[in-house]
């Protein structure tokens, strides 16, 4: 799962636990207009952590949003394909759990 980057993809899915699901426009209810959660300074979160409560974007196989803002921040290749970029996904999780489970069995 990737750390937020706040490309605002999650927020056009369902709320999380600190939003609110606006009916009418279809997205979250503090999803500002330049695509970026108003909630997010609020809470406890940090950009270089991990958090479920966001989990419908960030590790979400369907979402091209983040490759695009990853891109934007020089994090990865401007001309990545989104194949490309889903098979570094891939790599990158296999390689966080083989680390988790080596460092949980030393």
């Amino acid at each position: 799962m990737g750390k937020c980057v706040q490309c605002g993809f999650c927020c056009t899915r369902r709320a999380c636990c600190y939003g609110e699901w606006d009916a009418e426009k279809k997205q979250c209810a503090f999803l500002t207009e330049d695509m970026l959660c108003a909630k997010y300074g609020e809470t406890e979160i940090m950009a270089d952590t991990v958090m479920p409560a966001f989990g419908a974007g960030c590790c979400s196989a369907l979402n091209d949003w983040r490759m695009k803002k990853l891109q934007e921040l020089g994090e990865i290749p401007a001309d990545m394909t989104y194949e490309q970029y889903f098979g570094y996904c891939m790599i990158r999780d296999i390689e966080e759990q083989v680390n988790d489970e080596s460092s949980t069995s030393q």
